[in-house]
């Protein structure tokens, strides 16, 4: 089983962006770590093509039992409900076919942090320029742990 934890990013709305990836084991080991710029894009589609595209990327890496969290309900619901934007649809369609099995799940932008980094570093590349490490990169101070309890506070 692999994690994946997704953030899109948009420097405007629609703005310079990218999305990021982090691919964590069971032992919560980071093993992949992704930024990828897109040019010109909403925040919806760059969450959306986030979560497509490391799909896709961990699939290829023969990793086909994978827990994905985006903190964008809106991208998350539109998958689970097979209602993509046509960019998406072909791709999304082969992806399910593929794969063994997939959780995918909304989460805090609070236990996100680590694909928030990668994402705002997607967002400063060029379209489709992609970097990636093999492991945590030297930029990714630390990442969420299961044994952390991450905080939301809202004024009410």
């Amino acid at each position: 089983m692999m994690k994946i934890n997704v953030d899109g990013a948009s420097r405007g709305n629609p703005g310079k962006a990218g999305w990021g990836a982090i691919f964590r084991n069971s032992r919560n080991e980071v093993c992949l770590t992704v930024c990828k710029g897109m040019g010109i894009a909403s925040n919806f589609m760059s969450e959306l093509q986030g979560i497509v595209e490391s799909i896709d990327m961990g699939l290829a890496r023969g990793w086909d039992s994978l827990v994905v969290e985006s903190d964008s309900k809106a991208a998350v619901q539109a998958l689970q409900k097979n209602e993509v934007p046509w960019q998406f649809s072909t791709s999304w369609r082969k992806i399910m076919q593929r794969v063994k099995e997939t959780l995918l799940e909304t989460i805090w932008r609070e236990g996100n942090f680590a694909a928030d980094i990668a994402a705002k570093r997607g967002a400063g590349l060029l379209d489709t320029i992609m970097t990636s490490w093999e492991g945590r990169p030297p930029w990714l101070d630390r990442v969420e742990s299961p044994d952390e309890v991450y905080f939301r506070f809202s004024n009410m």
